[in-house]
C-alpha cells in the first residue's frame, strides 16, 4: 500500500509539473501565433531533408511580404509602428549577425528536446539557414526584388506617382507618409521669383549668396526626389560653399537629408586617403539604405584641392559597389543618391568641379548677428516636411501639365540639367545653374592657374585690359615662345616645367597640355583698375596645320570687348598676338633651327 501511496504521488506530481510547464508555455490570448519551421537544429545542421525545410522557410519568407532581395543584400521590413525601415539579412550571401532575430519576427524553428514530457526546444533561425536561404538560387528566385527604394513618394518610369506601398508591378518599395501632390502653391510666370510657400519660407533662413545659388537648392531637391530617373544619365554631386564659417551650410545639408529621408543621416568626415574613405562610405550606405550622404567640413589640407578618385567614380557610376570591410563580400546597389560636400573656401579638382552643382554661401557682417532671430530651419522641416514634399511634387505636376519640356541648360550632365532646368522653367522659376562659371572659378583649383595666365596675358601685352586698342608694350613683343614662357612665368603657372633644364620640346609640350586641357573654361579675372572681366580660353584654327589658343576678354559692360591669343603647334605654343575686334598686332616668330619646328 504504501509503495502504491507513493506510486500515485509520483504521478500525481508529474501531472502537475506538466501543468506548470504547459502555462509556462501558454501565450497570452492576444498575442499573435508564429509559425514554427522544423528540421533544423541550433546549429544549422538539418535534420531533414534540405530541400523540404528550404521549401517550407521559402512559403513563410514570401507569404510574410517583408522579405526582399536588394542589389545583392537580403533584407528585411521592420515595421515599428509607424516606422517602417529596412535592415539587411544578408550581404551579398554572407549573414548578418542580427538576421536570425529579424527572421524570428516571421518564424520560429522547433525541434524536440528529447523528453516525450517536455516541450520542443525553439530558436531563431540560425545563422547557417540565413545563409542557405541568401545563396540558394530557387529561394531567392521566389523573394520579390526591389528596384527602387525609398522613405518618400517617387515618381515611376512614366512619371506617375508612387505613394506608399510595396508596388510589385514595378519593384518599389516606399515607406513614408502620405503625401498629396500640391501645384496650387506655385506662383507661375505671374511672379517667377517666387517659389512655394513653405519651400520659400525655409530657404529664407539660409544666407544664400545669390538668387542663383538659391534656386540650384531646389534644383537639389527636385533632384533628390526624381533620383530614380537619373541611374543612368547620372547627376551632380553638391558642392555647398562657405566664404567663412558659420554661414549654415551644414544646417542646408541636413535640411536636406531630412526632407529626402524623412532623417538626418550621419555626417561623414572626409578624407583625402581614398581607401580609408571607401570604407567610410560603405558603412554609412549599411547602415541605413538613405539617400543623401554628406561629407561635412570637408578639408583639403595646406591650400591643396579636394581630388578624389573614389568621389569622381561613384558620382557618375550607375552602381555603387564597395568592398565590406574584412571580408571578400560587396556591397551593391543603385546610384540613386545624393552626395554633398561642404567646405569653407572650396578648392576642388577640375573633375570633381565638372560634377558639381554648386550652392554658395556669404553675407556682410557678423553672420551670429544676422541668423538670430530667424527660425530653427530643422525644425522647420521636421514640422512640414510633408508640405515640402507636396510642393515639390506639385512642381513636377505642373511640369506635366506642360507636356514635360526639357531646357537647354549647359552641364556635363547634360540630361540632368535638361529635365531639372525644364521642370523650373515650366514654373516659371529662373536662375538655374546661372552661377556655374563663376562658381566654377572660384572652385576650381586650376581655373585660378587659368584666371592668372589671362591676368599675366593682359598685364604684358596691353595697357588696360578693357581698352578697345590693344597696344604693343613700348619694347615691342618678344619672340613667340619667349612671350608665353614670361605669361606663365607672371603667371606662375607650371613655371616647374619651364625651367633653363628643360629642352625647347618638353616646355611646348607642357604649354600645349596646359591650354588644350582648359580649351572652353571660362574664369572671372581682375584688371589693374580694379575692373572684373570674363575670360574664355578658345581654340582656333592657324595657318599650317597651326592651332590659335587665345583669351577672349568680355568685361561686365557688354559693350567692351577684347581678346589676348597664343598660337599652338605640334603641341607648344610657337606665336602669340593681341586681337582687338578685327585687327590684329603682326606676330613675331622664332624659328627653332635645331628640329625645324616652329615653337
Amino acid at each position: 500500500m504504501r509503495n502504491n501511496t507513493s506510486s500515485r504521488g509520483q504521478a500525481l506530481m508529474s501531472r502537475f509539473s506538466r501543468a506548470v510547464r504547459a502555462v509556462q508555455h501558454a501565450l497570452p490570448t492576444d498575442t499573435p501565433m508564429i509559425p514554427r519551421l522544423q528540421g533544423v537544429t541550433t546549429q544549422g545542421h538539418f535534420l531533414l531533408p534540405i530541400e523540404s525545410v528550404l521549401e517550407s522557410a521559402s512559403q513563410l519568407i514570401v507569404a510574410s511580404e517583408r522579405v526582399f532581395c536588394f542589389g545583392k543584400d537580403l533584407v528585411f521590413e521592420s515595421r515599428g509602428g509607424e516606422n517602417f525601415a529596412l535592415a539587411t539579412l544578408a550581404c551579398d550571401g554572407r549573414a548578418e549577425a542580427t538576421a536570425g532575430g529579424h527572421l524570428g519576427n516571421l518564424f520560429i524553428c522547433e525541434k524536440s528536446s528529447g523528453d516525450p514530457e517536455a516541450p520542443p526546444l525553439e530558436f531563431t533561425p540560425p545563422l547557417t539557414l540565413v545563409t542557405t536561404i541568401a545563396t540558394n538560387e530557387h529561394v531567392r528566385s521566389q523573394i520579390p526584388r526591389i528596384v527602387v527604394y525609398a522613405r518618400r513618394p517617387v515618381f515611376d518610369p512614366a512619371f506617375d506617382y508612387c505613394g506608399a506601398g510595396w508596388h510589385p508591378d514595378i519593384q518599389y518599395l516606399i515607406h513614408s507618409q502620405p503625401v498629396i501632390p500640391d501645384p496650387l502653391t506655385i506662383r507661375g510666370e505671374s511672379h517667377p521669383e517666387q517659389l512655394p510657400n513653405y519651400l520659400g519660407q525655409l530657404l529664407q533662413t539660409f544666407l544664400f549668396r545669390s538668387d542663383a545659388d538659391r534656386i540650384n537648392a531646389v534644383a537639389v531637391l527636385l533632384t533628390g526626389i526624381l533620383a530614380n530617373h537619373l541611374v543612368d544619365c547620372g547627376k551632380p554631386m553638391v558642392a555647398i560653399d562657405g566664404s567663412r564659417p558659420g554661414l549654415g551650410k551644414t544646417y542646408l545639408a541636413r535640411c536636406i537629408g531630412l526632407i529626402l529621408d524623412g532623417s538626418e543621416s550621419g555626417l561623414l568626415d572626409f578624407t583625402r586617403d581614398d581607401e580609408e574613405l571607401r570604407k567610410r562610405l560603405c558603412a554609412s550606405f549599411r547602415d541605413e539604405y538613405g539617400s543623401v550622404v554628406t561629407m561635412d567640413n570637408a578639408k583639403s589640407g595646406s591650400g591643396a584641392p579636394i581630388s578624389s578618385p573614389v568621389l569622381e567614380s561613384i558620382i557618375t557610376s550607375p552602381t555603387i559597389s564597395f568592398r565590406i570591410l574584412k571580408t571578400s563580400t560587396n556591397f551593391t546597389r543603385r546610384n540613386d543618391v545624393v552626395f554633398i560636400i561642404t567646405m569653407n573656401q572650396t578648392l576642388l579638382s577640375s573633375d570633381l568641379v565638372d560634377r558639381a552643382i554648386p550652392i554658395r554661401f556669404d553675407c556682410e557682417g557678423d553672420p551670429r548677428q544676422i541668423l538670430h532671430g530667424r527660425m530653427d530651419p530643422i525644425q522647420f522641416v521636421r514640422e512640414h516636411r510633408t508640405e515640402i514634399l507636396a510642393e515639390l511634387f506639385g512642381m513636377v505636376e505642373v511640369w506635366t501639365s506642360h507636356s514635360r519640356p526639357r531646357s537647354n541648360h549647359v552641364h556635363r550632365f547634360a540630361e540632368w540639367a535638361g529635365l531639372i532646368g525644364g521642370i523650373l522653367h515650366a514654373n516659371g522659376i529662373s536662375g538655374f545653374l546661372e552661377n556655374l562659371s563663376e562658381a566654377a572659378s572660384d572652385f576650381d583649383f586650376e581655373l585660378n592657374d587659368v584666371a592668372s595666365l589671362a591676368e599675366a596675358a593682359v598685364k604684358l601685352e596691353c595697357h588696360d585690359m578693357l581698352d578697345t586698342e590693344l597696344r604693343p608694350s613700348g619694347n615691342g613683343l618678344p619672340a613667340g615662345n619667349e612671350l608665353v614662357q614670361r605669361v606663365f612665368f607672371e603667371a606662375r603657372v607650371i613655371t616647374e616645367k619651364l625651367g633653363p633644364d628643360k629642352s625647347p620640346r618638353s616646355k611646348s609640350s607642357s604649354i600645349g597640355a596646359f591650354l588644350r586641357k582648359h580649351i572652353d573654361r571660362e574664369v572671372v579675372i581682375e584688371g589693374a583698375n580694379g575692373q572684373q572681366a570674363r575670360a574664355i580660353l578658345e581654340s582656333i584654327p592657324a595657318r599650317a596645320g597651326q592651332t590659335l589658343y587665345r583669351f577672349r576678354i568680355r568685361a561686365i559692360a557688354p559693350e567692351d570687348n577684347a581678346e589676348v591669343s597664343m598660337l599652338h603647334s605640334g603641341g607648344g605654343v610657337i606665336q602669340s598676338q593681341s586681337i582687338a575686334g578685327q585687327a590684329a598686332l603682326p606676330p613675331a616668330a622664332s624659328q627653332n633651327g635645331g628640329n625645324g619646328e616652329l615653337w
